[in-house]
């Protein structure tokens, strides 16, 4: 159901920021609208399935401890991506992004760490 390959912690993570405290509901539902039209599924199990589905998204949040993505602010601000790239205006919004998912993948990354992936990143 949920797997640790970064692409998926990105999924996770960026659906984690873009849906902030709600995201247990958005997936509630979501895990109860796929459990119902799952014809496999009896009426009488659905309950059950749902809430172990659920249960198994809930735990690989909380063991990666990704609530903590939702308030997450960008290790480098718009000023230091400027003068580190020499960009400006919607380029600073993109970069910033890109701090974000970097981030995501690399929890424990430093300042200067995200500074040389976004310099390696420029130059490809």
């Amino acid at each position: 159901l949920v797997h640790q390959d970064p692409k998926n912690m990105l999924i996770q993570g960026l659906f984690l920021r873009e849906t902030g405290q709600l995201w247990k509901m958005r997936i509630l539902i979501a895990i109860v609208q796929g459990v119902v039209a799952d014809p496999s599924i009896t009426k009488e199990d659905r309950t059950k399935a749902a809430f172990d589905t659920f249960m198994v998204y809930n735990t690989f949040i909380q063991e990666n401890d990704m609530e903590a993505l939702i308030d997450m602010k960008p290790i480098l601000n718009g000023n230091e991506v400027r003068q580190l790239l020499g960009v400006s205006g919607a380029e600073i919004k993109k970069t910033l992004d890109k701090v974000i998912e970097w981030q995501i993948l690399n929890r424990k990354g430093t300042k200067e760490e995200c500074k040389q992936y976004l310099l390696e990143s420029k130059a490809e």
